[in-house]
């Protein structure tokens, strides 16, 4: 049986005794008359109508490729900060010899798959940072013991830290400190790096407040034991967004 083979290399059987149809976008067989692919799910169009109409599959677009665009043309810095766009701008230029248009985008590839990439990645950062902000506002407006709720407590500040980059223990590409953006928000907290270390990190500064009596059944040779900053209604909705590691007051004071 002989194949039309179009430029998305996906083959196309020309007998018009087969049985089966074959997915405009992932290539998958699928039995005749199908409307939606077995394996992707995509609705599925007939080789032949597509090959008579001209309208052959553009391919699916990369999905780094996509995000790093939206992050570069985030010129006024809505969702991300200069640094991650500037980090995104520095990749592509690299990697594609251009910083390319959303629009370029869709003209490439499948539009709908464009779209369909960057309304997801947006969406993702926009319900990132609601959450962040939503941390940052509780930890300001927490006035009485995390403990036990007593009024007048003192206040201990700290920090949750995610490593974004560690050159001590592999090779980061730019790339992959851009890719970091997806997750990691910026509001308020920046890039910082560890003293005397080739270590990035995004850092989220809270205060655990403590009364005299909850302070001191958390201390140990009048420190506090760094379970007691669990107390802080932040501290596992941080851990959950990535911020695993925790920074003592000088630590923080540490960093530039």
């Amino acid at each position: 049986m002989s194949c039309l083979v179009f430029d998305s290399g996906v083959r196309w059987p020309t007998s018009d005794f087969d049985s089966h149809m074959y997915c405009n976008y992932c290539g998958r067989s699928n039995p005749e008359n199908s409307l939606y692919c077995s394996s992707c799910g995509r609705g599925i169009q007939s080789p032949v109508d597509s090959h008579r109409l001209g309208t052959d599959p553009k391919p699916l677009p990369d999905v780094n490729l996509v995000r790093f665009t939206v992050i570069a043309n985030d010129r006024e810095h809505r969702l991300w900060n200069s640094e991650d766009v500037e980090d995104s701008r520095r990749w592509l230029e690299t990697h594609h010899k251009q910083i390319p248009s959303l629009g370029m985008l869709r003209a490439s590839f499948d539009e709908e798959a464009v779209e369909e990439e960057i309304k997801s990645f947006v969406d993702q950062r926009i319900r990132y940072l609601e959450t962040v902000k939503e941390l940052v506002q509780i930890d300001q407006h927490s006035l009485k013991c995390h403990k036990c709720g007593a009024s007048n407590p003192a206040r201990y500040p700290f920090g949750l830290a995610k490593i974004i980059i560690d050159k001590r223990t592999w090779s980061e590409t730019i790339a992959s400190v851009a890719l970091s953006a997806v997750t990691l928000p910026t509001i308020g907290i920046g890039r910082f790096s560890f003293p005397g270390r080739k270590r990035q990190a995004r850092i989220l500064r809270f205060q655990l407040l403590l009364c005299s009596p909850c302070a001191s059944f958390y201390s140990y040779f009048f420190k506090l034991r760094e379970e007691a900053y669990s107390l802080h209604p932040c501290w596992e909705p941080a851990r959950r967004l990535g911020f695993n590691d925790f920074l003592t007051d000088k630590e923080l004071q540490g960093f530039k």
